[in-house]
């Protein structure tokens, strides 16, 4: 197999691998595209009526699939269905308009490939695939032509294209998406509006990236202020905490002006939850995103794609810290954990302010003795705060923030849960700007009362227990027998490649995949003639382009031109080709002149006129004696003086 099919093959296997590895191939599809490819490669041919049923079947498959899913894995199975059929499409194609059809359906399937998976790797190799394709093109439109040589022709076109579409990307005015579409498997953060205790300590072995920060004044705040909060637990039953069941409402705020400095920036990895990590101020520039009477911003659905957004420094944006509670805020089942309330209603006898009551518990919690651990135990299902504070002592952040908020509404303290990361590590790429870098095992839970004068103040009881687990990390507040819980640190000089490549990879987002309207307008400034602007530009790209081309181009096949190129140089030495003179005279004419030249040149006489007429099947051979006779005497003439020939 050689040409257009065998590039078709390559391209598609190269596309099966890159989805595979980004987990968009159903199962169907994931075994059948090695098996289709693997005939192919083989020659195999398939009668009709076979090849009519493997497609229907696969219809049939599929469309059973496509049934029993909700619509984002109905958009799935179409894709893979698309891709399937490709795989269908290269195993039948045997004509030149069937293989045609195959390449552009490839480039079909290249481009969906794009829209599901936009990460620097996938993109190159669908770059890779997409080249590859279009080398098929060409293969079938150029005629019977060496594979590298397709290659480079292919190479060079895309070289001509790149200016233009450089200058489009950044020039051509970006419109707001008419849509989306929500592709490929989502990702899950592990954070849910339900917090048990023991659910965020799970998450501690889940070392998979959950959002990366970048900073205008590329720094990041201090360690105990890196709290970024998702979401807000209002509703206790004794048991578990839980988001409020209905939507808290969004702050109607005027906005920041245009000119209002960037605070930060964010991209957030699929977690399937409507809200999004901040830390609590600055204003969104996503009209979507705006800011909640809890604090919290939240889109207008569930997060199943890798999402960018940035924040505008804003005072007006932490409004929702000066908010009075409500009644929720203070809610407690009267039956459950009895001593927890005990305790709390002891704490408000004594009068004593917000402020004070705070202090009395974390107090209290000092001098209990509690352990951070991630394996807690069970704490059964009756009273399981009760069991925690004055039994077991040992347990999780959430463990430790869920009780004290208990314990602050016991005493008449608003008081509610909320989870988020905390912590973060800061990433240094070389070559580009830095960035605080969050995983899922950086989840938290922390506790805001309600302190008159100054409304919502986040306290965090973890940090009186562990302060390491706020000031250092994670590892340094555990002991040695959790520590075996993490996962294992990979060597140094492997993590220092996963950084850089990540780094590569935030870059790839942020000014390609992420560069819209507002990133351009940042790059660009407002222009009225941007439109114009950018015509001209894409114009003149493609003239710079193709000048070099078009100087280059020749008449004729490359033989040809090699042959051209012998005799300007036999013409600058004072040998022309005369009007009417054969190829085959006028070799006889200068080997008379020059006999070192009279051999080589009465060969290639004779193999240019047998290349010329050789019969089907041996027009390779001709050729490559041809080649070499040129390459004989290109050398040979570069030693030849000039002179001129005797009549």
């Amino acid at each position: 197999m050689n040409g257009a099919p065998l590039l078709q093959l390559i391209s598609l296997a190269l596309l099966w691998l890159q989805l595979l590895l980004q987990g968009q191939l159903q199962p169907l599809v994931a075994l059948a595209l090695p098996g289709l490819l693997a005939l192919r490669l083989r020659r195999s041919t398939l009668q009709r009526p076979l090849l009519l049923a493997l497609t229907l079947g696969s219809l049939v498959l599929w469309a059973l699939g496509a049934s029993l899913g909700d619509r984002t894995a109905l958009l799935q199975s179409a894709c893979n269905l698309l891709w399937l059929l490709c795989g269908l499409k290269l195993l039948e194609a045997r004509s030149h308009n069937e293989q045609r059809r195959c390449s552009l359906l490839l480039l079909l399937s290249v481009g969906l490939a794009g829209v599901a998976g936009q990460q620097l790797a996938a993109s190159l190799l669908q770059g890779l695939c997409a080249l590859l394709a279009l080398a098929s093109l060409l293969a079938l439109e150029g005629g019977p032509r060496p594979l590298g040589q397709v290659l480079r022709r292919s190479g060079v076109l895309v070289a001509v294209a790149l200016p233009v579409l450089l200058a489009a990307f950044v020039l051509l005015p970006r419109l707001e998406p008419l849509w989306s579409l929500q592709l490929g498997n989502s990702g899950r953060s592990g954070l849910s509006d339900r917090l048990a205790p023991g659910e965020l300590a799970s998450l501690v072995s889940d070392n998979s990236l959950a959002a990366r920060i970048s900073f205008a004044a590329d720094q990041p705040p201090p360690a105990a202020e890196r709290y970024w909060r998702v979401l807000v637990h209002q509703r206790f039953d004794g048991n578990s905490w839980s988001a409020a069941r209905t939507e808290p409402p969004r702050l109607q705020l005027p906005g920041p002006p245009p000119s209002a400095p960037v605070q930060q920036r964010w991209m957030v990895e699929p977690s399937g939850l409507r809200q999004r990590p901040w830390g609590g101020s600055g204003m969104p520039m996503t009209p979507s995103l705006q800011p909640s009477v809890l604090g919290t911003i939240s889109g207008a659905a569930p997060l199943q794609e890798r999402s960018l957004y940035t924040l505008q420094r804003d005072p007006m944006a932490e409004v929702w810290r000066r908010l009075p509670p409500d009644a929720a805020d203070l809610q407690l089942p009267p039956a459950a954990n009895p001593r927890l309330l005990r305790l709390g209603q002891q704490w408000q006898q004594q009068g004593a302010s917000a402020e004070a009551k705070v202090l009395l518990a974390r107090q209290w919690f000092l001098q209990q003795g509690f352990r951070y651990t991630l394996e807690p135990g069970s704490l059964g299902p009756i009273d399981p705060l009760d069991r925690f504070l004055f039994e077991t002592r040992a347990g999780f952040c959430e463990h430790f923030a869920a009780s004290f908020s208990a314990l602050m509404r016991a005493a008449g303290v608003p008081a509610r849960v909320v989870v988020g990361y905390q912590g973060g590590a800061w990433q240094q790429p070389a070559g580009g700007s830095p960035y605080l870098e969050l995983r899922n095992s950086d989840a938290h839970a922390w506790s805001e009362v309600y302190l008159a004068g100054r409304g919502w103040v986040r306290v965090d009881p973890t940090a009186w227990v562990v302060p390491e687990r706020i000031r250092r990390s994670l590892a340094d507040s555990l002991s040695e027998a959790d520590r075996q819980r993490l996962s294992p640190e990979p060597p140094s000089w492997v993590r220092a490649a996963v950084n850089q490549w990540q780094g590569l990879d935030y870059r790839w987002q942020l000014w390609v995949m992420g560069f819209d309207r507002q990133r351009q307008r940042e790059l660009l400034g407002e222009s009225r003639w941007q439109g114009l602007i950018a015509i001209s530009v894409m114009a003149a790209a493609l003239a710079l382009g193709l000048l070099p081309l078009l100087r280059q181009q020749e008449p004729g096949d490359p033989m040809r031109r090699r042959l051209n190129r012998l005799l300007r140089r036999l013409e600058a030495r004072g040998y022309p080709l005369q009007s009417g003179e054969t190829l085959t005279s006028y070799c006889e004419r200068v080997g008379r002149c020059q006999s070192e030249l009279a051999g080589p040149l009465q060969t290639l006489a004779l193999h240019y006129t047998t290349w010329r007429f050789a019969p089907a099947g041996q027009e390779r051979d001709q050729q490559r004696a041809l080649s070499s006779s040129l390459k004989v005497l290109l050398g040979l003439t570069s030693r030849v003086r000039g002179r001129k020939p005797t009549a």
